[in-house]
């Protein structure tokens, strides 16, 4: 996996607590779009649906451990279809910090740790004007979630997406949602997840990027790589990296959430 840092500069002096809900929102959708991307990845490298659990509860705010599936409110395993598999995605679509965990043998491990390579970590953030923060995390998700590779780029991607999308069990009418989450997209139709219920997971990562472009909105945020280079941790299930070098201002407007 492909570890990047960015730095978010806004576009006028907010008081600290605008800059504050903004990272906690960034936070939020990072963790979203991470958890998505991840229970599609395993379950295409062969796990069950057994084997993931979400709580129906948030991430402590105050904690410096990962979450004890012992202690974490009642925990819903993932299904097929049915109550389970809409309670399943319903929590995370819901809840601020969701946790879910995967079963391997008798253990049960967050997939989002808090120390791990690929949690959001913020480097530095400052008040002073103009207000700066610089974080890090990875690569595929900072591309998803900011949208920020060059028009061209974008451009040959729909494409190559577009044939991917009309080989594949998903519906055409997802195509150019499909392009803007291009290697989440992939994730989710490789995945043994049912037909019905990868639209509703497309829809739910979409709607977190479009939350994710409220809030770049709100704050006129310009987003830069502060990378001299990517870093690059090895992980077999997780192989796309992507490292940007234009500065862009995010102004798409949509609906905060």
């Amino acid at each position: 996996m492909a570890i990047e840092t960015i730095r978010v500069t806004a576009g006028d002096n907010f008081p600290i607590w605008t800059f504050a809900h903004y990272v906690g929102a960034t936070e939020t959708n990072y963790r979203k779009l991470f958890l998505i991307s991840r229970v599609c990845e395993l379950l295409a490298g062969g796990a069950t649906d057994s084997q993931f659990f979400v709580s129906d509860q948030s991430a402590q705010l105050y904690s410096s451990a990962d979450p004890d599936p012992n202690d974490t409110g009642e925990l819903v395993i993932l299904a097929e279809k049915g109550q389970d598999a809409d309670a399943f995605w319903h929590h995370i679509r819901r809840l601020h910090r969701p946790i879910v965990f995967f079963r391997d043998g008798d253990t049960k491990k967050s997939l989002y740790q808090i120390d791990g390579p690929e949690a959001l970590k913020l480097i530095t953030a400052s008040v002073k004007s103009p207000p700066t923060l610089i974080i890090q995390g990875l690569s595929e998700i900072f591309r998803e979630l900011f949208r920020w590779w060059t028009q061209d780029g974008r451009a040959q991607e729909k494409h190559d997406i577009e044939v991917r999308i009309l080989k594949s069990d998903l519906k055409r009418r997802h195509i150019q949602e499909l392009s803007d989450l291009a290697s989440l997209a992939e994730k989710i139709g490789a995945s043994t997840i049912s037909k019905s219920y990868k639209d509703k997971i497309l829809k739910l990562a979409s709607d977190i990027v479009l939350n994710q472009e409220a809030q770049n909105t709100q704050l006129g945020a310009i987003i830069d790589s502060a990378s001299a280079e990517t870093i690059f941790v090895e992980d077999s299930a997780a192989t796309q990296f992507f490292s940007a070098s234009n500065q862009r201002t995010i102004g798409q407007t949509s609906e905060d959430k």
